[in-house]
C-alpha cells in the first residue's frame, strides 16, 4: 500500500529537500518504487533533479493542480527515482486557487492514480503556510518534520503544530507523526545540545525524535553535484540515520 509523507516545517532553513532527496534514495536502495513531490516554489528539489532552470519547463505540479485534466508532469529515473518538478509559478497558487472549488484537496486528487504505481510519495514542502502546504498535508498520511538544532529551528515549532491541528479539523483526520528529525547538529557546540533538548523536550512524549543528522561538509558536496550523499561519501556517518529513520517508516 502506498504511504505519502511530506516533510513539513513551517520555517526554512531546516534541510527538507536534503532529507527529501536522501531518504527517497534509501528507499530506492531497499528496493521500493519511489515518487518526489516538489511543493516549494524555490524549485531546489527539482534542481536536484538536474533542472538547471525550472523556470522554463513547459509544465510543472502548478499546472497540474490549476487544471487537474492536464497530464501531470514527470522526471523519470534520476537516482532511480520519479520527480514531479516544481518552479516559480507556485508562488502565484493561492491566487490562481482563490475562486477554484476544493482547493485543498487538489494535490489528493493528482496523486490518488499514481499511487499504483508507487511504494512511497515523499512530498517537499515550502516553508509557509499556504495552499502548497495545505495541499500535501491533506494528501498525506504521514508527516516527517526537520528541524535545525538551533534558535531558527525551535522558535515556529508551536505555530507548526498548530498547523497539524488545523490539517486535521479541515478533513484529513488521518494524518500521523511519522517523526522529528533533528538537524544540522554539532556535538561541539553547545547551543546545538541546548537545541537538541529542546527539541526533545517538545516531541518525545508525542513522537519519534531520531538521532541527530550531524552538520557535515559532504552534504555541501552532494548538494552542488545533485547527488544523494551516499554517492559522494558512503562511509558518511548520517548514512546510518537516514537507514534508521528508513527502517520506522517501513514499520508504519
Amino acid at each position: 500500500m502506498t504511504k505519502v509523507i511530506s516533510l513539513f516545517n513551517q520555517a526554512g532553513g531546516q534541510g527538507k529537500t536534503v532529507l527529501t532527496l536522501n531518504l527517497g534514495y534509501h528507499l530506492t536502495l531497499r528496493g521500493h518504487r519511489v515518487l518526489l513531490v516538489d511543493m516549494d516554489g524555490q524549485a531546489s528539489l527539482t534542481r536536484q533533479a538536474g533542472v538547471r532552470t525550472p523556470g522554463k519547463l513547459e509544465s510543472s505540479i502548478f499546472e497540474a493542480l490549476i487544471d487537474l485534466k492536464k497530464k501531470i508532469p514527470m522526471i523519470t529515473g534520476i537516482h532511480d527515482m520519479d520527480w514531479i518538478p516544481a518552479n516559480g509559478k507556485l508562488y502565484t497558487l493561492d491566487f490562481e486557487l482563490a475562486n477554484t472549488d476544493k482547493t485543498a484537496i487538489r494535490l489528493t486528487k493528482r496523486l490518488e492514480p499514481l499511487k499504483k504505481k508507487y511504494d512511497w510519495i515523499l512530498i517537499d514542502c515550502p516553508p509557509s503556510l499556504d495552499m502548497k502546504s495545505v495541499n500535501a498535508l491533506m494528501a498525506s498520511d504521514y508527516f516527517l518534520v526537520p528541524v535545525e538544532t538551533a534558535e531558527k529551528g525551535t522558535q515556529g515549532l508551536g505555530d507548526m503544530l498548530g498547523t497539524i491541528s488545523s490539517i486535521l479539523k479541515m478533513g484529513n483526520a488521518g494524518i500521523r507523526p511519522a517523526g522529528v528529525v533533528p538537524n544540522m547538529y554539532s556535538k561541539r557546540e553547545t547551543a546545538c545540545k541546548y537545541y537538541l533538548e529542546k527539541i526533545e523536550g517538545i516531541f518525545g512524549q508525542h513522537m519519534k525524535v531520531f538521532p541527530p543528522i550531524p552538520r557535515r561538509t559532504d552534504f555541501q558536496y552532494a548538494w552542488g553535484n545533485c547527488k544523494p550523499l551516499k554517492d559522494i561519501n558512503p562511509k558518511n556517518e548520517a548514512l546510518v540515520i537516514f537507514d534508521q529513520i528508513c527502517d520506522h517508516l517501513e514499520t508504519l
